[in-house]
């Protein structure tokens, strides 16, 4: 069956596609400041967190490690958590932890040549979730 070239262009200019991604804008901005190394399997870690959004109340951060999906205890437990407190719109605080893994975890941590990081800060009202992966 022949095609009319007319007919065809005609057809593909009608049905042009918008993909558009409609991602919410994270309420919060995570800047590592400095990593220190304070043993073979610990590091002092400085961060800020600035609230992008609203009055934020009650906000908690929770750090987990996970290699090839197993999670890696922090500290000697399944994760570290921080209390920030509440924070102002524009807002900015920032918090040293120290965070370290057991022997076998940090050899596998060694051998892979990476950690996934999840950051899960929530609120009163509100929660995000962050992953990165972190090469060492």
């Amino acid at each position: 069956m022949d095609e009319n070239p007319d007919q065809k262009a005609s057809l593909s200019d009608s049905k042009t596609v918008k993909k558009t991604s409609k991602r919410k804008e994270r309420a919060f901005l995570v800047e590592i400041l400095s990593v220190e190394e304070t043993g073979t399997f610990s590091r002092k870690i400085t961060a800020k967190l600035t609230n992008k959004d609203g009055y934020a109340r009650n906000v908690k951060v929770s750090l987990e490690l996970l290699v090839d999906g197993e999670r890696v205890k922090v500290n000697g437990r399944e994760k570290l958590e921080v209390v920030v407190g509440d924070i102002k719109p524009n807002e900015s605080t920032v918090k040293t932890v120290e965070i370290s893994v057991s022997f076998f975890d940090g050899l596998k941590i060694k051998s892979k040549g990476y950690v996934d990081v999840k950051l899960t800060i929530s609120w009163d009202g509100g929660r995000e979730v962050m992953r990165k992966r972190v090469y060492v």
